[in-house]
């Protein structure tokens, strides 16, 4: 997530963008728990894995059509 603004994001570094109002400082985000209620850390105030999530509009990326999604990438054959 980046702001798209501040110095950091304009000069090319959105991941170190320094716009708080668009993300989380570490240790700040409480949104996800264990089913027991135990806090669950995130990192990069997102990190969780699901079919559907909601972003902004900021944190996505344009997949070009012709880039097949089917193949794995030789680095990560196993």
């Amino acid at each position: 997530m980046f702001c798209g603004t501040c110095a950091q994001c304009i000069t090319g570094h959105p991941n170190l963008c320094e716009d708080t109002s668009v993300k989380m400082l570490p240790g700040v985000a409480r949104r996800m728990s264990w089913k027991g209620g135990e806090h669950m850390n995130q990192f990069l105030n997102l990190s969780s894995f699901g079919e559907q999530m909601l972003v902004h509009e900021n944190s996505m990326v344009k997949i070009d059509p012709d880039i097949p999604l089917d193949v794995r990438p030789s680095w990560a054959a196993g």
